[in-house]
């Protein structure tokens, strides 16, 4: 399979056509296109392909910070649905819980939310 056929149907958008790269190449060599307008058509594509990568990182990051939001608003009604146990200390206080995300990686944002999850599973299972 080609890597056209193999990327995801939702992310075809932001597909790098490296496909028409070479054909432009390929193009200018059977041609004989100057330098300066393979330059500017490469360019083109390139800045093209750029921005489609671009906007693919900045909506999935979007994704994943609104996700994130979610699940932390989640969390807040389970544990405003359980009564809290008298005189039992609670690992997550509710300082912790209002720490803003500082990072713009997703990868982060999941860490980050991977770690919350275990520490609120401890608490429950104590």
């Amino acid at each position: 399979k080609t890597l056209a056929e193999r990327t995801l149907k939702e992310w075809k958008f932001y597909y790098v056509d490296y496909k028409q790269l070479k054909q432009t190449l390929k193009k200018a060599a059977a041609d004989d296109v100057s330098n300066e307008q393979l330059q500017a058509s490469f360019d083109k594509i390139l800045e093209t392909s750029q921005d489609k990568l671009s906007k693919f990182y900045y909506d999935k990051e979007n994704w994943a910070v609104n996700y994130f939001v979610t699940l932390q608003e989640r969390v807040e009604s389970l544990r405003a649905s359980v009564p809290a146990e008298p005189g039992s200390p609670s690992s997550l206080s509710s300082s912790s819980d209002a720490e803003v995300v500082t990072t713009s990686s997703p990868t982060g944002i999941a860490d980050d939310l991977q770690f919350r999850l275990e520490k609120l599973s401890k608490t429950d299972a104590a």
